[in-house]
């Protein structure tokens, strides 16, 4: 696989924007560096860091960090007890002038849950904040393994790279000898031009198509 190809599939890694940002920052690298290498020219970036910064911008992650929140809420909710109600009537006045009594009416609701219901709830929510918190764990392991191919994959482009350019200055090498050689009757012109069109061969074949 060229070098190009390598570095445009690691871009297409269907992970969050550090894994992108990663690979342009690699194809950025590359064409920088067939043109004119510096090594202190391209960013750094520690493994740790990258990882940390890949489960820092995730949205997949946020959300199922959220759905974690959610269910710890949940589980407040469900040891809250029912709320006591009171309820109070209109008064009946007798308007019949018949000595008819004036009533009135109140109520009060306690509910009270039987069958350890409460209890029950309770064990519900706290099972689905454990089963969160498993998704959330499995999540934050999948998007690890994922970088972490990311990560190596970008090394083996910048290793490929460094390679590429130290060819690449082998075929300047060998134009310059022959442009010597040109000057000096030692060869002719045409395997001068050969040795430049495999050089410029060389460093088209690098860049990504």
């Amino acid at each position: 696989m060229k070098l190009g190809q390598l570095i445009v599939a690691l871009a297409l890694c269907p992970l969050a924007n550090p894994i992108l940002a990663l690979s342009q920052i690699s194809a950025q690298g590359a064409n920088q560096t067939l043109d004119q290498p510096s090594e202190s020219a391209r960013p750094r970036i520690t493994f740790g860091d990258y990882v940390t910064q890949v489960l820092r911008s995730s949205l997949a992650l946020a959300v199922q960090k959220s759905n974690v929140d959610i269910s710890k809420a949940a589980v407040t909710s469900a040891r809250v007890t029912p709320d006591w109600s009171l309820d109070l009537g209109l008064p009946t006045v007798d308007v019949s002038n018949q000595g008819q009594p004036t009533n009135f009416s109140t109520g009060l609701n306690i509910p009270i849950e039987l069958g350890g219901k409460r209890g029950k709830r309770v064990h519900a929510a706290l099972a689905d904040v454990s089963a969160a918190g498993f998704d959330y764990d499995d999540a934050v392991r999948q998007f690890r393994a994922t970088a972490a191919g990311a990560f190596i994959a970008s090394l083996s482009a910048r290793s490929i790279l460094q390679s590429s350019v130290k060819s690449l200055g082998e075929f300047d090498r060998i134009v310059e000898v022959n442009e010597q050689r040109v000057r000096v009757g030692d060869i002719g012109e045409i395997e001068l031009m050969q040795s430049q069109v495999d050089r410029d061969q060389f460093k088209a074949d690098q860049r990504p198509s």
